[in-house]
């Protein structure tokens, strides 16, 4: 009797553990396990493990909204505009397109904040410029934040960013921030005294100057337009070097510009060396005071074989009395 008491007790431990193991695969999802129904099914088995319920369908992300966060946005398409409605802020429009009220005022041209019921309003995020008498690529792209190179490459239709005409229209790249270093500073008078001092620059190509700083006629407009460094005529291939020792900041093309290199020295100041035919330097390659960085070409806006130098302390200035 003590046997077979021993023997159903065993039959039904059993029964519950096969029960409870199949109950466990279930519920982790194992391909193998039958379910709570085959689970009560099973002889001698205990309560049956329910399976669980599906789980609901994932929802389809949803557009974002366009009075979301800033940033979440960095304008409208091309050309969109928006219409001020009742109650409207310019800071509320604003940050419905994802613009800081600064972007929206320069790329609408406005002096403050004060908007009005029906004004139409750009808010593509793209800030233009127009060039003031006197004004260079150098200073409008100090002025907004952005790079010389990035500066040409939203205007491929300017002939040449080193000849800008007074009330022309430019661009600017995306991220541009308006008033993020001034309007260009005027050099600082020791470093023009330092940069005066015999030896700190040598020529840097063997030739004449065929075109002078300051204003002129441009070649290839036929209007009077503002040179910001000296053209020296050389024969094409004739080597370019560096008028100072400096770090190669830019090397390759830009735009009217033609194949560059911009020289970065220890005081600030930049050199720039334009229209090549060949590169000989690379970015970040520190380079003495008469290397060979380039080959004379006529490369981008050039009507022919030259060298096109500019010394720039905060603004380019004239390069000719600086060199010996």
């Amino acid at each position: 009797m003590p046997a077979l008491v021993l023997a159903m007790a065993l039959g039904w431990w059993t029964g519950a553990r096969a029960a409870a193991g199949r109950g466990d695969r279930q519920a982790a999802g194992d391909p193998g396990g039958t379910g709570g129904a085959a689970a009560a099914e099973a002889p001698g088995a205990g309560p049956a493990v329910p399976a669980l319920a599906p789980l609901p369908p994932a929802k389809p992300p949803q557009p974002a909204s366009r009075g979301g966060a800033p940033g979440h946005r960095t304008g409208g398409r091309p050309g969109e505009t928006h219409v001020v409605r009742q109650g409207e802020t310019l800071y509320g429009i604003a940050r419905q397109y994802g613009l800081t009220p600064d972007v929206l005022m320069a790329v609408n041209g406005l002096q403050d904040e004060r908007i009005y019921v029906g004004q139409v309003l750009v808010v593509d995020g793209q800030i233009r410029h127009e060039v003031q008498v006197g004004e260079t690529a150098w200073e409008i792209a100090q002025r907004y934040g952005v790079t010389l190179a990035a500066l040409a490459g939203v205007n491929p239709d300017v002939p040449d960013l080193g000849r800008l005409q007074a009330g022309q229209v430019l661009l600017l790249p995306r991220g541009a921030r308006p008033g993020a270093r001034g309007s260009g500073p005027e050099p600082d008078r020791a470093v023009l005294a330092a940069l005066a001092r015999p030896g700190t620059f040598v020529w840097p190509a063997q030739g004449s100057i065929s075109d002078g700083y300051g204003y002129r006629i441009h070649p290839l407009t036929g209007r009077q337009a503002f040179h910001t460094g000296i053209d020296i005529a050389a024969d094409a291939g004739t080597p370019i070097r560096a008028a100072r020792a400096g770090t190669v900041g830019f090397a390759g093309w830009l735009h009217g510009y033609g194949n560059t290199v911009i020289l970065d020295h220890p005081d600030g100041t930049r050199t720039l060396y334009a229209h090549a035919s060949r590169l000989e330097v690379r970015e970040g390659k520190r380079v003495a005071q008469g290397e060979v960085i380039a080959r004379v070409g006529s490369t981008g806006n050039s009507t022919g074989p030259h060298l096109h130098f500019e010394i720039i302390a905060g603004r380019p200035i004239d390069p000719e009395p600086y060199l010996p």
